[in-house]
Order: C-alpha cells, then structure tokens, then sequence
C-alpha cells in the first residue's frame, strides 16, 4: 500500500512538470502554424482557379479557331460572330478572371484567336491558331497531275 502512495505523489509531480512546462507553448506555435497553413490553402485555391480558366481561355480560343479557319475558307471571315461564338464557351464558366479581351484576325492562311484576361495583378494570355486549308484544290491539282 505504502508503494501506491508514492506512486501516486510521484504521478502528481510529473504532470504538475509537464502542465508547468508546456502552458502556453501550443498556443505560441499555434499562432506561427496556423496563419501558414491558411495561406498554404488559400494559394493553391488561387492556382488552381488560374489554371481552371486559363484551360476554359485555351479550349474556346482553339475551338473558335477551328470554326474561323472552316468558315475562311468558304467566305470572308466574320469578326462579330466569331466573338459572340467565343462569348457564349466561356459564358458562366470563368471563376476567376474578369471578361477576357479577345482580338481575331487572320493572316494569309491561318486564323489566330488572342485572349487576355487579367484581376489583382494576375494575367493570362493565351493564342490559338487554325490553318485554313483549302483540300478541294489540292484534290483537284493533285487529278490534274496524276494520269
């Protein structure tokens, strides 16, 4: 019984130095901790949302592009539509970038679509071009040429 009791004292002064030791300490490494994993978080959410629109900008400017360039090829290329064709892939799905700035032009033969958008000092430029090819008079040279 006499062993319990010392036992007992010796358990009460260990964690009497351990609460004495340690008191307050979580809290001073919390306050360091904390604030950085929070901003961890909150630069990956940022990352991830950059890239999420710029590949939304790379899709809708490539498949505006592709469109331009078939539409080239038949008649003359029509500016408006093709930014209105652009505005509508976009519509609703940028999560953080603003209304990009689109240019369309055409160049001998290919069709380049240009699209910046830009919010808090970050920016995104992306450039996707389309060959307009002219297959039917490849075709027809190419019958003219073989017997």
């Amino acid at each position: 019984m006499m062993g319990d009791d010392v036992l007992e004292k010796k358990m009460k002064i260990l964690k009497e130095r351990i609460n004495i030791e340690l008191k307050g300490s979580i809290t001073v490494e919390s306050a360091f901790i904390v604030p950085m994993i929070f901003l961890v978080i909150v630069l990956i959410i940022h990352g991830v949302l950059y890239y999420h629109d710029k590949n939304i900008l790379i899709g809708a400017a490539g498949e505006v592009a592709t469109v331009a360039a078939g539409r080239a090829r038949r008649e003359e290329l029509q500016e408006g539509e093709m930014l209105e064709l652009f505005s509508g892939r976009i519509a609703g799905k940028l999560t953080f970038f603003n209304a990009p700035q689109v240019t369309i032009y055409q160049d001998g033969n290919k069709v380049t679509v240009e699209a910046r958008a830009s919010k808090q000092g970050m920016g995104v430029t992306v450039s996707q071009t389309a060959g307009i090819r002219k297959t039917e008079q490849k075709i027809r040279r190419f019958r003219i040429l073989t017997p």
